[in-house]
């Protein structure tokens, strides 16, 4: 009988995983971004809904979301996000931002680059740092 106990919580807890988040910011005059992406604690971290980008310039006010992001990795010391969102109309670009960080041991966080796109043909390009919790 505990033997068969076992076997069933086994298989209960399997189903059962974690999820923790990626945090980052960027805030300088030209612009204002956060990146909050809850993502799954298990090989691949899959990202779930209720993720999200918000970036906030002078002209504009983009908001991203899980959908929008076409490339993700979290493997040791890496992080990498790509994030497309697709225009409609005349006078508007495709909006992309691109994160590529490496954990550094000094700062406790990700530290790297932000590219940005938008609108406008606008372009930004920052250090950026960001952290998984």
């Amino acid at each position: 009988m505990k033997t068969l106990a076992l076997i069933i919580s086994l298989f209960i807890t399997q189903a059962a995983w974690a999820t923790g988040g990626t945090y980052c910011q960027l805030k300088t005059s030209d612009i204002d971004l956060r990146i909050s992406l809850v993502n799954g604690r298990v090989p691949g971290n899959p990202v779930v809904p209720g993720s999200g980008v918000e970036i906030k310039t002078k002209t504009n006010n983009i908001i991203m979301d899980e959908k929008d992001l076409v490339g993700w990795w979290s493997m040791g010391n890496e992080l990498k996000m790509h994030f497309v969102k697709f225009q409609t109309g005349n006078d508007t670009r495709d909006t992309q931002l691109i994160v590529e960080a490496t954990y550094s041991d000094v700062h406790e966080t990700y530290l790297g680059m932000v590219s940005y796109e938008g609108p406008q043909g606008r372009k930004v390009q920052e250090i950026i740092s960001c952290e998984l919790k």
